[in-house]
């Protein structure tokens, strides 16, 4: 079994490597010094208190840290992480609006061939 200490250095460093990725660690360097001028809004499919809000909140708190704007930690559970996603797939395309999900209830849909509410391959 893996040490939960370990295990949350590895969510931390995936979601670190997903924001540089996404570019928003160019944001945060000041490469776009309009953005961001709005808080941040982190949805994630789990209920509040739980494993990977414990991650959302850590990762918002850093993150705000990093950008100087606040990050709001939105909790929609159900549906195996579905609603979170569609909440934010639904969200205006500004920047404004990410997801921390876990990605196996949406995968387990996707693959079972259940109605999702969003285009998943977008």
């Amino acid at each position: 079994m893996m040490d939960a200490c370990l295990w949350l250095r590895r969510i931390a460093l995936s979601t670190v490597t997903l924001l540089h990725a996404t570019g928003l660690s160019a944001a945060a360097t000041g490469a776009a010094q309009s953005y961001p001028n709005k808080p941040l809004r982190l949805v994630t499919g789990s209920a509040p208190g739980g494993g990977s809000d414990f991650v959302a909140r850590t990762l918002a708190e850093k993150l705000s840290e990093r950008i100087g704007h606040t990050v709001i930690v939105d909790n929609r559970p159900g549906a195996g992480g579905t609603i979170g996603a569609d909440v934010v797939a639904k969200a205006n395309p500004d920047g404004y609006t990410l997801l921390l999900n876990t990605g196996s209830g949406v995968r387990f849909k996707v693959m079972s061939s259940q109605r999702l509410y969003y285009y998943f391959g977008r």
